[in-house]
């Protein structure tokens, strides 16, 4: 339990000062490392990327400290304007001869460390949650229900199993989720929803079942 406290409370840390379900930004990418580093060696791996995208520095500016873990690609100009020059920058993320196919940027934080960028389109404290959330549900499945495929649509908070949606996290706040289910899967798998439940808290760090109600 002290781990999934933990990690609860590190995905709570994570979310913004900001209405829950805010409007998501698509003038923006957002920039993450696991290590501080520096803006400006950043901004040295970014150049290559933007300018195979055609976007020229006067539509953008990257914000942030001068050392930091978070830092934003605010794209310029009128909002239709700036929402296309967002995705033609995302789109330049894709067909990279990497292993994943993605544009990646490694850089070194001042004590050595490797650190690697994660790079997304702007998310809001729900998107944040039902991601987190889901995760933790995917890996609550994956032991319990065998011979199968358990995958996990992360965006949308989904679990399916062979490609049927089987259960769906609908984060109410940052601390209170819903279970909905597809009966009929469900029924086919035998899944034990009380137990499903159980350790879907334990695995949130609720401290118990209380915290999470499920649709039947």
């Amino acid at each position: 339990m002290a781990t999934a406290q933990a990690a609860q409370v590190e995905a709570l840390d994570a979310l913004d000062d900001e209405a829950f379900d805010r409007p998501i930004d698509e003038t923006l990418l957002e920039i993450n490392f696991s290590e501080f580093v520096e803006k400006i060696k950043l901004m040295e791996q970014l150049l290559p990327w933007l300018e195979g995208a055609k976007i020229v520095k006067t539509e953008y500016v990257l914000k942030g400290a001068p050392v930091g873990k978070r830092f934003t690609l605010q794209f310029l100009g009128a909002p239709g304007l700036a929402i296309r020059t967002q995705r033609r920058a995302f789109g330049g993320l894709r067909d990279a001869p990497t292993e994943s196919g993605w544009r990646e940027f490694n850089l070194s934080s001042p004590a050595g460390n490797n650190a690697k960028a994660y790079v997304h389109k702007d998310r809001n404290n729900k998107q944040k949650s039902t991601m987190y959330a889901g995760k933790r549900l995917h890996e609550v499945f994956k032991p319990i229900i065998h011979g199968h495929r358990v995958h996990l649509l992360k965006h949308e908070g989904i679990v399916s199993v062979d490609w049927k949606p089987l259960a769906k996290v609908d984060c109410k706040n940052d601390r209170s989720w819903n279970l909905h289910w597809h009966n009929d899967v469900a029924a086919g798998l035998n899944v034990d929803k009380k137990r499903t439940l159980d350790l879907f808290a334990a695995a949130m760090g609720c401290g118990g079942p209380g915290d999470i109600r499920w649709s039947s």
